[in-house]
């Protein structure tokens, strides 16, 4: 019987339904249940440091542990994850990493239709070689995000209220260069405070209008960047839309609006202009489903004379079941960089396809192939990369 696939429920996909027969159960820990899981991949980079000319290949392995303990209470939720990623190069000992995240999520139900929710994570990074800010050193750029939130929703009736507020901290490491000196990254070092709150409305049933609105504060740790910049801005964003769900077959959001950041700063011109926004999943059949997304914001840079830069994307992926036990996609994706005040424009190309074999509710197989172009009219910016990868899945 496992051999015959089996059709998505109303609003799951073919990656996010429930398999029984290869899901993990679990161990049970009292009122909650403990899920350990482990990666470990080998992965083959035909250009590990993004470069336009004199590329380098390697092998690299990794082993990606993660513990996720989950309340089974009838009400409020609390999950902890904790994991790490490792990567041992054969070749290139300067790019081996070991990062480590954890996170927090309770939601407390104070009344039927009113929740409230508490999140914090912290991550501890390396960024990656193709990153525009990222610099020449002899070693990746450590650094750690800490993120936290606090919001709360209600409902009254067909009319629903979302709030919310959040902080992000982000702290870069220095790195040597090959010269022998000390690249420095505190200039990178910020906070990003937001608020955020949500009106919806349910026109007729699964379909509801909303309009949102956010306004953050960016307060960088340095009173100027080695370029002598204040980089301390305050930006909004608001936005309306829709959300839509065609009795389980097509559902998501939609939503179009305009953004703005204002830089401290007179030389670094203000980030403003419209932004979209769509994240929809499609079962065109019971065994397929295409999903589709668009995004447009605003991030931040220390590139000499940029404020910061737009970043549009729009990417499509396909999935497929061909088996209960095996599944097929594949995806492409487009993103644009356009930065506010120096000129530089970056576009990137993606695509990938994968497969993946469960062979049990303890154990996964699966490869991948990723392919990456970007084209910079920055000097030396732009770079291909082929990316191979086999992985081995572990869970209980």
């Amino acid at each position: 019987p496992q051999l015959y696939a089996q059709e998505a429920a109303r609003g799951e996909t073919v990656t996010s339904r429930a398999r029984p027969d290869y899901d993990a159960v679990g161990i049970r820990a009292g009122s909650f249940l403990f899920f350990p899981t482990l990666d470990i991949s080998e992965t083959y980079n035909d250009n590990i440091f993004a470069t336009q000319t004199n590329t380098d290949h390697d092998l690299i392995t990794r082993f990606q542990p993660n513990f996720a303990l989950r309340s089974d209470w009838n009400n409020h939720l609390l999950d902890i994850n904790v994991g790490g990623d490792v990567g041992r190069y054969l070749r290139s000992d300067s790019e081996n990493y070991e990062d480590f995240n954890a996170a927090i999520n309770g939601i407390v139900d104070v009344r039927r239709d009113t929740t409230i929710e508490l999140a914090a994570s912290y991550d501890s990074l390396h960024e990656d070689r193709g990153s525009p800010d990222a610099v020449s050193g002899v070693s990746p750029t450590e650094y750690t995000r800490t993120n936290l939130q606090l919001g709360g929703s209600n409902k009254w009736n067909r009319v629903s209220l979302d709030v919310g507020l959040a902080t992000v901290i982000e702290d870069y490491d220095d790195v040597a260069l090959a010269s022998g000196t000390l690249t420095n990254n505190d200039d990178r070092d910020r906070t990003k405070y937001s608020a955020t709150a949500r009106l919806g409305y349910e026109i007729i049933p699964q379909y509801e209008a909303f309009v949102s609105t956010t306004y953050n504060t960016i307060d960088y740790d340095s009173a100027v960047d080695d370029n002598a910049f204040n980089r301390d801005s305050d930006g909004y964003e608001v936005t309306v839309g829709t959300k839509i769900e065609f009795s389980g077959v097509l559902f998501g959001n939609v939503f179009v609006g305009y953004r703005s950041q204002d830089y401290d700063d007179t030389r670094l011109e203000t980030i403003d202009g419209p932004t979209v926004g769509a994240d929809l999943s499609w079962n065109i059949t019971s065994l397929t489903t295409i999903k589709g997304g668009i995004s447009r914001i605003v991030e931040e840079t220390t590139q000499t004379g940029a404020s910061g830069y737009f970043n549009t994307r729009a990417d499509i992926s396909v999935d497929h079941e061909l088996l209960r036990n095996v599944l097929v996609g594949g995806d492409v994706a487009i993103t644009n960089q356009k930065y506010r005040g120096n000129g530089r424009e970056d576009d990137q190309y993606e695509a990938g396809a994968y497969a993946k074999y469960l062979i049990n509710r303890n154990f996964a197989v699966s490869a991948n192939y990723d392919f990456l172009r970007k084209n910079s009219n920055a000097a030396l910016s732009s770079y291909t990369q082929n990316v191979f990868m086999v992985k081995l899945t572990t869970q209980y």
